[in-house]
């Protein structure tokens, strides 16, 4: 009995899932030829009336560095997410490009972005293919490039099988720095 309540509670989750809108249901497949990232007066909260962002504008102009520096807790991470469309802002808009963000579909918009988070994932594969996932049909000049770009050629050159070692899920057999070199690796291939 036990074991069927907890089937039927995972059907109906499955059920929520299939009836779930997507993002960007109306989103269309836009290219852009600016890439500033403006805030304008952007709200949002993970949970209704408790909000993490309030009002915030700014703009980072493309081709400059921009840092977004707080205390924990204080929303950079949330500033990430909504960029990239993982949450819609609750009232405001961002534009990338001057195109709201809204506008793409998420394929669209994330051709434009690339995140190296703090705690990075690689992919159980070759450590050219975790690379080359920023890149799909880039050449292995291009790979090595982008590694040398990211300072971690040489310590992928000194591994058993150079950019043929496998490394486990989520880069177990690589140390913290050099998975998120890798990473950085590959949003460089990304361009």
């Amino acid at each position: 009995a036990h074991v069927l309540g907890m089937i039927g509670s995972s059907m109906d989750k499955i059920d929520q899932l299939k009836q779930a809108d997507f993002i960007d249901r109306n989103g269309k497949d836009l290219s852009i030829g600016t890439y500033d990232i403006c805030f304008h007066k952007v709200d949002f909260g993970y949970e209704s009336g408790k909000r993490v962002i309030d009002g915030v504008n700014f703009t980072a102009r493309q081709g400059t560095t921009t840092a977004i520096v707080g205390p924990s807790g204080g929303g950079k991470t949330t500033i990430c997410n909504l960029l990239a469309r993982f949450y819609d802002v609750d009232a405001g808009s961002i534009t990338v490009g001057n195109v709201d963000v809204r506008e793409f579909t998420c394929d669209s918009l994330l051709k434009n972005i690339s995140m190296v988070f703090q705690n990075v994932y690689l992919f159980r594969d070759s450590i050219k293919n975790n690379i080359k996932f920023g890149k799909p049909d880039a050449s292995d000049e291009e790979i090595i490039a982008a590694a040398k770009a990211a300072r971690c050629h040489d310590f992928i050159s000194a591994l058993p099988d150079g950019y043929d070692t496998i490394v486990g899920e989520g880069g177990s057999t690589l140390s913290g720095g050099e998975k998120q070199r890798v990473s950085i690796a590959r949003a460089i291939l990304k361009n």
